[in-house]
């Protein structure tokens, strides 16, 4: 993604002034970290799961089946 408009990294070089361009790969360096990262992460994750989405909930689960053993009583 890198410098393209609109990216993480292209509005955060713009929003300071860097002075030198050890500066500016100092920045690029952290940047590119944090995209390797996301990227391990996403790759980790299951493909039906999204970001904010949690995983079902185990106590829904246990309602429905003492439901079931009362209606079977």
């Amino acid at each position: 993604r890198g410098l393209r408009r609109g990216s993480d990294f292209a509005k955060a070089v713009g929003i300071e002034e860097i002075k030198t361009l050890n500066a500016f790969f100092e920045k690029a360096q952290k940047y590119i970290a944090y995209e390797e990262k996301q990227m391990a992460a996403d790759v980790r994750r299951p493909k039906g799961q999204e970001n904010d989405e949690a995983g079902p909930s185990r106590r829904g689960n246990e309602r429905r089946k003492e439901k079931e053993v009362r209606e079977s009583k």
